[in-house]
């Protein structure tokens, strides 16, 4: 019990960064699922840890991580806006704009294994990561991402009435045009800003999984509201069971919160169902 609690404390922080990730992620995940753009969110991860590569690669992590961030955000930003998302990529058949996400992902997954395989310093500082290990986090690193988190979930809440008819029915706000473009911007904002921080701060491993296990499992849910909520229940209690079990076992955490939020939404299911 004494070496768990060391233990723990020594990771405190990384374990309050994967709570603030599990709350935020999952939400989005939901959107991503009922914008049946899920292959979006499948993407993303591992373009994302491509960027981090690169960046590692050129000495920025071992330096400043925000400037780390920064370039992540911005090449996934550029990237969100030429892939074949909204009412613009309504005008590609279905099967292509899967086929072109499925590629990003495809793409993004080897570019990175060879940039790690030129770059030693990009290897030693993604190797743990890729592998569902989580680096130290520092206690600023845990600030930025509960503020964030915060803002993030007060503007859902906002703004959350457009947020579902951009999900459900984004035919008819995109006719209507009052706040079209203005939800479209705040959603691939925010997409970009969970998943630039996610593969930073708990990799690329669990984000994928808090943005596709809790929107599945939670989906027999009715009522948008009580979906979101579901869906972030889901990926918290999972998250957090799965880092201290894989802390009291000496396991990796991204791993085991992976197979917990599963384990957590397997149980959740069959209790909604009953």
């Amino acid at each position: 019990m004494d070496d768990f609690l060391l233990v723990l404390g020594f990771s405190t922080l990384p374990l309050i960064a994967a709570a603030l990730f599990s709350l935020v992620t999952p939400p989005l995940g939901a959107t991503l699922y009922l914008r049946q753009e899920i292959l979006f969110g499948i993407a993303l991860p591992p373009a994302g840890a491509l960027a981090v590569a690169f960046g590692a690669a050129f000495g920025l992590a071992e330096g400043d991580r925000y400037l780390l961030y920064g370039l992540t955000f911005l090449f996934l930003m550029l990237l969100t806006w030429l892939l074949p998302l909204g009412m613009r990529g309504g005008r590609m058949p279905p099967r292509r704009r899967e086929i072109v996400l499925a590629s990003v992902f495809a793409l993004s997954g080897g570019l990175t294994m060879l940039v790690l395989a030129l770059s030693p310093r990009a290897e030693t500082y993604l190797h743990y990561v890729l592998h569902g290990e989580i680096l130290a986090v520092r206690i600023g690193e845990v600030w930025v991402a509960a503020v964030a988190s915060v803002m993030l979930l007060l503007l859902f809440l906002w703004r959350r009435k457009a947020a579902y008819a951009f999900c459900l029915d984004e035919e008819s706000l995109f006719i209507r045009r009052k706040g079209y473009k203005r939800t479209v911007f705040t959603y691939r904002l925010a997409a970009v800003a969970i998943v630039s921080g996610g593969i930073l701060l708990i990799g690329p491993m669990l984000m994928t999984t808090l943005l596709i296990l809790p929107a599945l499992l939670g989906e027999k849910v009715t009522g948008m509201d009580k979906y979101m909520v579901a869906v972030a229940g889901i990926g918290f209690f999972g998250t957090v069971t799965g880092f201290l079990i894989a802390l009291g076992f000496d396991l990796p955490p991204s791993p085991m919160a992976a197979v917990a939020v599963a384990c957590v939404g397997l149980l959740f299911r069959a209790a909604y169902r009953n």
